[in-house]
């Protein structure tokens, strides 16, 4: 489970809590990222967990990987340079799906795309564990401004659903079709 902790100067951090008994215990571990909170988790092609995470310091996502359930963790490629934020919750789903018999997944992250305001609330697309995001795979869902704080939801095989706070309404729920956001 991705959480937020604070240290003992009050800085927050991010991390993982795990249980490996069927939640009769839990373990919370080391930080990933200090200045971090408001974290989702992912599980991506090589079995690790990446962390994506709201970034106090600076209007970029901080994004960590571990493989070994957040004892030690490593910088991903894209951390502080890739994935723009205006410091607000974003939401991270790992969708598996078949194509033609070949079993396949992408990574969707949801947030206000902007450096600037709660604007422009998107959907991206990363077919390569995060590694890159390509524009023609960025669905703008609310131009106007926000509160944000997406939250992305595997619906069944075909559908994902979001919820959001956008520019026309306290919450907005939308059902799409995966085919929609892998074809554009």
């Amino acid at each position: 489970m991705p959480v937020e902790g604070r240290d003992e100067t009050a800085a927050t951090f991010a991390t993982l809590m795990i249980s490996q008994d069927h939640g009769a215990t839990w373990a919370v571990g080391k930080p990933a990222f200090s200045g971090g909170n408001e974290c989702q988790a992912a599980q991506i092609g090589d079995g690790s967990i990446m962390l994506n995470m709201r970034n106090d310091h600076e209007h970029f996502r901080a994004v960590f990987v571990t493989k070994d359930l957040g004892q030690t963790w490593q910088p991903h490629e894209t951390n502080r340079n890739t994935l723009i934020e205006p410091n607000c919750n974003g939401s991270l789903l790992r969708m598996d799906y078949d194509q033609d018999g070949e079993k396949k997944h992408v990574l969707l992250f949801a947030n206000p795309h902007s450096q600037k305001a709660r604007t422009h609330h998107t959907i991206q697309v990363s077919f390569d564990d995060g590694r890159t995001w390509p524009k023609e795979h960025h669905l703008l869902l609310d131009e106007g401004r926000g509160a944000g704080y997406p939250s992305l939801t595997r619906i069944d095989d075909r559908h994902v659903g979001i919820v959001y706070e956008g520019s026309q309404a306290h919450l907005v729920f939308e059902k799409l079709a995966l085919a929609e956001l892998l074809e554009r």
